[in-house]
């Protein structure tokens, strides 16, 4: 049941994610398989890369990161969760996306 999509292709982690609700993510990871790879939705926003768009979601970012350590992070326009935490201007993000992830500094969206 949790990667069961919406008409969007959401699913209950896309949810979750673009509520900011730590809680509820937390629970999800505790099921879901460290391996599995959740996919973009129709608008190309993976998990991460919706918890990104928010401002003050360190925390939550850390639990998807932690979670699934190789997990995408892509966005619309070939932008990633970084580009995101950026265009939010959360300097939180920022810090816990280059911890785990700083190869993304190197990663270009579709505007160069």
């Amino acid at each position: 049941m949790l990667r069961i999509t919406d008409q969007e292709s959401n699913t209950a982690l896309h949810e979750a994610a673009r509520c900011g609700n730590v809680e509820v993510v937390k629970a999800l990871l505790e099921f879901e398989d460290p391996d599995f790879q959740y996919s973009a939705n129709e608008k190309q926003e993976t998990p991460l890369y919706i918890a990104a768009r928010r401002r003050g979601s360190g925390r939550l970012l850390t639990l998807l990161l932690d979670k699934f350590e190789p997990t995408h992070h892509g966005g619309p326009h070939d932008r990633t969760a970084l580009h995101a935490a950026a265009m939010a201007g959360d300097a939180e993000a920022i810090r816990v996306i280059l911890k785990k992830k700083g190869n993304l500094t190197k990663e270009r969206d579709e505007d160069g």
